[in-house]
């Protein structure tokens, strides 16, 4: 049987190995994630939205929703889906859309033009 030395660093090597892993896995936490499957039909619904909100928030613009071109979403204490969105009025567009969902509540967070990178 092993001496309570050796017992006692054992456990000091577990518990920091254990506070590593704890560590890296909150590191990750809120940080944004790439959707893989953007023709999902839910990832459809919340780009849809985010047009429909923005043209009830906007005077003058009525932006016909085209397609997703990428998107990502961040887990918080809901999600915050973020979406390069192409919408249509006199020309098409993207757009940066930041929806946030909170159980079955969708809120648009932000709609702006996308900035070309």
């Amino acid at each position: 049987m092993a001496s309570q030395p050796t017992l006692l660093l054992r456990l000091v090597f577990l518990l920091s190995v254990a506070s590593l892993v704890s560590h890296r896995a909150t590191a990750q936490v809120g940080s944004y994630e790439p959707i893989p499957d953007l023709s999902d039909p839910y990832i459809q619904l919340i780009a849809n939205f985010a047009v429909a909100q923005h043209n009830c928030r906007q005077t003058g613009e009525a932006l016909v929703y085209v397609r997703v071109e990428s998107g990502q979403k961040q887990v918080v204490a809901g999600i915050n889906y973020r979406l390069i969105v192409v919408a249509t009025d006199a020309g098409v567009k993207e757009y940066e859309a930041v929806v946030y969902k909170q159980g079955a509540v969708l809120t648009l967070a932000s709609f702006r033009p996308a900035v070309k990178i």
